[in-house]
């Protein structure tokens, strides 16, 4: 049973990554690179949940558009991407230098993400 859903959730995965414009995903990737950098300098706080929704809507994509061939390493480092932006179950570090650190990080791999979908 437990086969039949991983099959099914494979197809379905290959599906979406089929209809999937690289074009908006880039745009979308420089979308995030750009607010996450706004994130880094000091605003209030009502800028920062539209920073988790918008965070969390590109790793979700970017997750499935890695597990188009299976579950791998950057799946997993996009869906842990999306546990610690997630607005719904918040993760808070109580550090603004620890959330730097993790936007400067988020930065570079949706950078990456932008170099590998060319």
């Amino acid at each position: 049973m437990l086969l039949k859903l991983y099959m099914k959730m494979e197809v379905l995965t290959k599906d979406v990554y089929k209809y999937t414009n690289k074009y908006k995903m880039k745009s979308l990737y420089i979308t995030i690179c750009i607010i996450l950098g706004i994130a880094l300098l000091p605003i209030s706080g009502g800028f920062y949940i539209l920073v988790r929704i918008i965070v969390t809507i590109g790793a979700i994509a970017a997750t499935i558009q890695n597990s188009s061939n299976g579950i791998n390493i950057w799946s997993i480092i996009f869906g842990i991407i999306v546990i610690l932006f997630n607005p719904l179950v918040p993760v808070y570090l109580h550090d603004k230098g620890a959330w730097g650190m993790i936007d400067i990080i988020a930065i570079i791999l949706f950078i990456i993400q932008i170099v590998r979908n060319k």
